[in-house]
């Protein structure tokens, strides 16, 4: 994130629909197969303006993870005020 809440170049993130998958940060390191296994913490909320430049994809088996979880890439970033929150998620 950027230091006016917006995304970098290349940024990953969860659809909102397929983030309601995720209530722990656990299931965040199993869906999105993430390498590190300390469970996420936070969940942010991102509000991209219409038009934003992404790549869609699935997350693939990788780091001993199952993976499966649907995302998005940020080509370009995202705008400043695009970000909102932390949430914090329970570890299990």
């Amino acid at each position: 994130m950027t230091e006016g809440r917006g995304l970098t170049p290349g940024t990953f993130a969860a659809t909102e629909e397929d983030a309601r998958h995720v209530r722990t940060g656990v299931d965040a390191v199993v869906r999105y197969a993430l390498q590190n296994k300390t469970p996420a913490k936070w969940r942010f909320t991102i509000e991209p303006p219409i038009g934003q430049k992404l790549q869609r994809g699935m997350a693939e088996p990788a780091f001993g993870e199952p993976g499966g979880g649907v995302e998005v890439i940020f080509v370009d970033g995202s705008p400043d005020g695009t970000v909102y929150g932390p949430d914090e998620l329970p570890e299990r």
